[in-house]
């Protein structure tokens, strides 16, 4: 077993600060089984998909896929913003691979790797020059960019022979985006659960914080999540924005802490309140120039800053180990987009795992550091709105609404560690259970007392006669309401008070002779 040292977040940051001389790296089991399975799925199909939960090094399982021989002089690996296309370069460039760079003034004409963003590579199809040269696409953040023009783009590739590889953090089990429409069977998962598990990501400790002001059930998702300029204003009226503050400012502790907020403006007023309560946050969003963007982030990593509020900027491809704190101050619908706000708190310390073999020695290992668990504090509303996302989540994301809802409840009284989570949900499904034989018992023993008169129709017949055959013509059936369409189930009455022209609108297209003829007799009936 490894002995560690136990040591501080700012003892962490201080030796981050230092240079470490390069080393070869390693791939992590993990990693390398990524990686074979990508390459075999990719003989046979041309196209698939891997799931790697935020934290677990997409960027090296990238790594070996480049270095392998797709039978062609170019690979090349397309990210969804323009910010990202350097800094992935960057990082494939430490782990051994030579890259070129496609983007405004840069044009990568050698052979090799290239990285490009979406937005250069459709800009006047500069992407056409690389028909029938790449053997192989790595599409970063691949539950963004579904437009028409990307997926015709990755289809003339395929159609030149490239293979696709779609890789993103995002949850298989997302409805929000057609992952596998788009780019077939995952090839290979791993998700944070079991990375937890095998320890290398930490763990999280939940907190649902209830806004008694935040109402968010007459909000109806579209797109995938809650309109943006209605969710600002929503989180900018001063309980909500006091609200926020006030968490962090409870909850803070003095950690590194990022607070993901609504809009720019709902940003501004919670650094101005948290100003006011003698927290120096800093913040970062789209509108700044990038020197003033790098002068705030450099600051948080460093340590001179300890809260950082952003809005839409710290989501993709930001790795800040030592943040301890995540504050949900933007409500979301979307899995997507909390999967990737979730991701910056799941990295271990830099240095911490490195070198250990065993799932137990890491496990001990990230117990002993300044982090052995991250805190994530979600935004609930008062109406517990079953579509707001939060950590739970992502924690246990096979839960129902109706079970998920109880262990909401049963975890907004404090913390909730991840171990701690399975004993609540087996004992709430239980008391579920229960409940529900409760209920079904009740409403049998009130059908015992319920005596249902049937209408009986009695005519004569010669008791010597031949048996009557049978009927001809078909069955229909006796509708007095609707059985279908934006009216199913309610009466013609109703219908007809609420809507006069949806009956004789709908008449002729009508094929149940049973359901025609009453619609007949009731708009006769009512135009007598």
């Amino acid at each position: 077993m490894a002995v560690v040292q136990q040591r501080s977040l700012m003892d962490w940051i201080e030796v981050k600060s230092t240079p470490k001389p390069k080393r070869v790296y390693k791939p992590r089991p993990y990693q390398s089984e990524a990686d074979r399975r990508v390459w075999e799925a990719l003989q046979t199909h041309d196209r698939t998909a891997l799931y790697m939960a935020t934290g677990c090094g997409k960027t090296e399982i990238a790594a070996l896929l480049l270095q392998r021989d797709w039978g062609a002089s170019r690979n090349l690996v397309i990210t969804p913003r323009r910010e990202l296309v350097k800094q992935t370069a960057d990082r494939l460039r430490l782990r051994g691979v030579d890259c070129g760079i496609e983007m405004g003034t840069e044009r990568a004409d050698e052979d090799g790797v290239i990285v490009a963003c979406y937005a250069s590579l459709q800009s006047r199809k500069r992407y056409q020059r690389y028909l029938g040269t790449v053997g192989l696409i790595l599409v970063d953040e691949s539950h963004l960019n579904y437009s028409p023009a990307a997926l015709q783009m990755l289809a003339e590739f395929r159609s030149f022979g490239a293979k696709v590889c779609g890789m993103t953090a995002s949850p298989p089990t997302s409805k929000e985006h057609p992952l596998e429409e788009h780019y077939g069977q995952p090839a290979f998962v791993y998700d944070y659960q079991q990375a937890v598990a095998e320890g290398y990501l930490v763990g999280c400790q939940m907190h649902l914080c209830i806004l008694e002001d935040l109402d968010l059930s007459r909000f109806k998702a579209s797109f995938g999540d809650f309109d943006a300029s209605r969710l600002d204003r929503l989180m900018r009226r001063r309980a909500n924005v006091a609200g926020v503050a006030s968490m962090i400012e409870q909850y803070w502790e003095g950690r590194p802490s990022v607070v993901f907020a609504a809009s720019i403006a709902h940003a501004e007023a919670v650094r101005d309140d948290l100003w006011g309560r003698g927290i120096q946050a800093s913040i970062i969003h789209s509108r700044m120039d990038q020197a003033e963007q790098d002068m705030h982030l450099k600051d948080f990593m460093a340590g001179r800053s300890q809260v950082i509020i952003n809005v839409g900027i710290l989501t993709l491809g930001w790795d800040a180990p030592h943040v301890a704190n995540l504050f949900m101050a933007r409500p979301t619908a979307s899995p997507c987009l909390y999967t990737q706000m979730f991701g910056r708190g799941t990295r271990a310390l830099s240095g911490v795992i490195d070198g250990l073999d065993t799932v137990e020695d890491r496990l001990a290992a990230i117990a002993a550091s300044a982090k052995p668990y991250f805190r994530v504090y979600d935004i609930t509303d008062s109406s517990r709105h079953n579509d707001l996302k939060t950590a739970m989540s992502i924690l246990r994301p096979g839960l129902g609404d109706r079970l998920m809802q109880r262990v909401r409840n049963r975890t907004q009284r404090g913390g909730i560690l991840m171990a701690d989570i399975d004993p609540i949900i087996q004992e709430e499904k239980r008391l579920l259970a229960a409940q529900q034989a409760e209920l079904d018992r009740i409403e049998m023993e009130k059908r015992r007392h319920i005596r249902v008169d049937g209408r009986v129709v009695a005519y004569e017949r010669d008791a010597l006669a031949d048996a009557e055959g049978k009927r001809g013509g078909k069955r229909t059936k006796d509708y007095w309401w609707m059985p279908y369409g934006r009216f199913k189930g309610r009466g013609f009455k109703q219908i007809h008070r609420e809507a006069p022209w949806y009956l004789p609108s709908v008449l002729p297209h009508v094929r149940d002779e049973g359901l025609a003829r009453n619609i007949r007799k009731f708009l006769a009936g009512r135009r007598s």
